[in-house]
């Protein structure tokens, strides 16, 4: 039937035609399967398209969603108040392997939901649970902390919202916050983190996020600004601006009360009379090509900042914007960054802290972009190597388990000391111990046996990466490797010269190569074996063209 799209149905002799489409799913390992006769091949061989889904360990910022809707649909099913987790909490359920996968994650929660009688769920109640749950089951394997908790320490995916998980970047955070000290006497710089993706932009401002209270006088939110719509660019900065604002009103509102009061538009009957009607801002629909809007928009912002010199002295409120190019996609995005740009400059009171990959960066070096020389730049880069071996190290040391020397080298140079690919490698050496009895190091044997795994990891970001290069940076790169002395034979002397020379530029900014005199000095070592991998074909049989 799979073949033809015959079926006869019980005791006819007619053959029928159906249009139907047939999903299937297996719990195993395909190859393993095979060798052992247990899934005909003839039989797999008729599904023409395969989806792995991968464990939950493997796609850790499943979690937080997936946490969020067991929780909403216990609260309703139970008839109970909805919990929220602490970072803290989340960042333990982050870091477990989850053998259970989803199930387990859904039965844990569903004991938190009922045993936890407060409205935040916290880490010694994750702890708690997991100690009886899924942690026990591994005690029996070895006195080993790691083995013991099967806690792998890194993870990859969310960005990192605890301080005591995040390791390096003092100079970069140095940088703004003595940018944004400045707000003290009356300089408020609009800034702007920019680097290549995976690079820990997200992670950086959300620490920013929870020190600057304590660090400077400025209040701060944080925004994603891929997770809103259009529509919702205005309300979601007044309604964050609003919170911190009156969470620090004299009757110390807290933010959580101030929250309610906003979801249930009674703004007047809790804080008493106010001075600005800010739900009638939102009586019709706002668009972000509109300048009235945008000068209803500038006024509500100056009257909360004006409202908050009554309750305290505060040099800024400092409004942080993450995944900025998400805008591109708006229909009135061309018009918001023209607009937008006098208010970044002329807005009083306030700082503009933005965040994206190289898009932002090349329209911040566009004399005809509206970006250009309005954001004082801080650029991300890879990690310094001593930067990259706490991050290799540290987390490790919570479960006993060390790093030789030659280890930690081998991590640093296979991930060029980027965070992001750091903690896929050093969470797939992890996976790898324990498969082993009673390990507690990591050499560079485990190192080299893990790339593979690393590497099917990485495919979906290297895919990405590689479908965002132009045809010549793609040819540049393969000819490069194919030569191995990592030295392009030529640049074309024509009128595209300067554009090529420009985008042998464009892939030095974004550190997937070094180069001296316009030859490939060095290529990113993980994406090098990755095109390695992928093209070997090609390289043999000599079909390196534009087309790449």
């Amino acid at each position: 039937m799979l073949e033809s799209s015959l079926v006869r149905r019980i005791g006819s002799n007619e053959e029928r035609l159906i249009n139907c489409r047939i999903i299937a799913s297996i719990n195993g390992n395909i190859e393993n399967l095979l060798q052992d006769g247990k899934l005909r091949p003839d039989l797999l061989y008729r599904f023409r398209y395969r989806i792995h889904l991968a464990p939950l360990r493997e796609r850790a910022s499943d979690i937080p969603l997936l946490a969020s809707y067991f929780m909403n649909y216990d609260a309703k099913r139970l008839n109970i108040a909805p919990k929220k987790v602490e970072d803290a909490a989340m960042d333990i359920m982050l870091r477990y392997l989850w053998p259970g996968n989803i199930r387990e994650l859904e039965s844990v929660l569903d004991i938190l939901m009922i045993s936890v009688d407060d409205e935040v769920i916290r880490r010694e109640d994750v702890s708690r649970i997991l100690s009886q749950h899924g942690y026990e089951t591994a005690s029996k394997l070895s006195s080993s902390v790691f083995l013991r908790t099967q806690r792998i320490p890194y993870y990859f995916g969310p960005a990192v919202s605890d301080p005591a998980r995040f390791f390096g970047r003092k100079e970069e955070m140095e940088e703004i916050i003595k940018l944004l000290k400045q707000s003290e006497y009356g300089s408020f710089w609009p800034i702007a983190v920019i680097g290549d993706h995976r690079l820990g932009k997200s992670s950086l401002l959300k620490i920013l996020d929870s020190k600057i209270p304590s660090i400077s006088k400025c209040l701060s939110i944080y925004i994603d600004i891929a997770s809103i719509g259009e529509d919702q660019f205005f309300e979601i900065i007044i309604k964050r601006v609003a919170e911190c604002v009156y969470s620090k009103s004299p009757e110390s509102l807290s933010l959580k009360s101030v929250r309610k009061a906003w979801d249930q538009k009674q703004w007047k009957s809790l804080l008493g009379e106010i001075d600005i009607d800010i739900m009638g801002f939102f009586k019709f629909t706002k668009k972000v090509s509109s300048e009235r809007d945008w000068e209803e928009f500038g006024q509500i912002l100056i009257k909360l900042r004006n409202r908050l010199e009554e309750f305290g002295d505060y040099s800024s409120i400092v409004i942080m914007l993450d995944e900025v190019s998400a805008c591109a996609s708006w229909k009135g995005c061309p018009e918001l960054l023209k607009i937008w740009r006098s208010y970044v400059q002329s807005l009083n009171g306030y700082n503009f802290l933005i965040a994206d990959a190289h898009p932002l960066y090349q329209l911040s070096k566009d004399k005809w972009s509206a970006f250009f020389n309005v954001f004082r730049q801080v650029q991300l880069g890879a990690l310094k190597p001593e930067e990259a071996e706490e991050l290799i190290v540290k987390p490790a040391e919570e479960v006993e388990v060390t790093y030789t020397p030659e280890a930690i080298a081998a991590i640093r140079d296979l991930s060029s000391c980027k965070p992001f690919y750091i903690q896929i490698i050093c969470c797939t050496i992890f996976e790898q111990l324990l498969k082993m009895k009673d390990i507690s190091y990591v050499d560079k044997g485990l190192v080299d046996i893990s790339i593979d795994s690393v590497l099917e990891r990485l495919n979906e970001h290297f895919s990405s990466l590689w479908s965002d290069l132009t045809a010549f940076q793609k040819k540049y790169l393969l000819e490069s490797i194919h030569k191995h002395t990592h030295k392009l034979a030529s640049i074309d002397e024509t009128n595209e010269y300067e554009t090529q020379r420009n985008q042998i530029r464009l892939l030095q900014e974004r550190q997937l190569i070094t180069i001296d005199d316009y030859h490939v000095d060095h290529i990113e070592p993980l994406f090098e074996v990755w095109i390695k991998r992928y093209f070997t074909h090609r390289f043999q049989e000599g079909e390196l063209t534009q087309n790449y």
